[in-house]
């Protein structure tokens, strides 16, 4: 893909890549290469959300659940209550439906062999599994382009050819 081609796709984008306006956070605004790694929702860590991420993998779930086991922030578990409650948070409406809640809470109660009660709220989940993944993703990217762009052969064959440039989406993490 050329730079041109970056206009058919994402006028922002093409405007970073192809210039050197400083739009380009991955090396300081030259316009040589525009991160694909890009921040959208901040993960806020929690002990609830370690405990969810750990727990989610473990729970056989497939399909519709275990999209809304991704998607959910664990907000609050109350092991004393009986049966448990564990309060999530998830913002797609989609995913707060009753069949859906009843399959997560089944699976819940079985793998903890504890009945179970869950409460699902509306709202944006800033601790999610689904979160933590895509966090890790973005991470091990802006990890592969540093790479890329410190390593010496490619620094001196971009300063050799004036205009070469370096694809956005071209680097991709091992």
């Amino acid at each position: 893909m050329l730079d041109g081609d970056l206009a058919d796709l994402d006028p922002a984008a093409a405007q970073g890549a192809g210039s050197g306006n400083g739009s380009n956070s991955g090396n300081g605004g030259d316009g040589i290469y525009l991160s694909t790694a890009v921040e959208e929702v901040t993960l806020v860590p929690t002990a609830f959300g370690e405990r969810w991420a750990s727990l989610v993998p473990q729970l056989g779930l497939n399909a519709l659940a275990r999209e809304l086991a991704l998607q959910a922030e664990c907000v609050a578990i109350d092991d004393q209550a009986s049966p448990q409650r564990w309060r999530f948070r998830v913002e797609r409406e989609s995913l707060r439906q009753p069949a859906l809640q009843d399959k997560l809470q089944a699976a819940l109660s079985a793998h903890l062999d504890v009945p179970v009660q869950l409460d699902i709220e509306a709202g944006r989940a800033t601790d999610s599994p689904a979160l933590r993944d895509t966090m890790a993703t973005r991470a091990r990217q802006r990890r592969a382009e540093t790479i890329i762009l410190e390593d010496p052969e490619v620094q001196q064959l971009l300063s050799q050819f004036k205009t070469a440039r370096i694809l956005p989406g071209s680097i991709k993490p091992l």
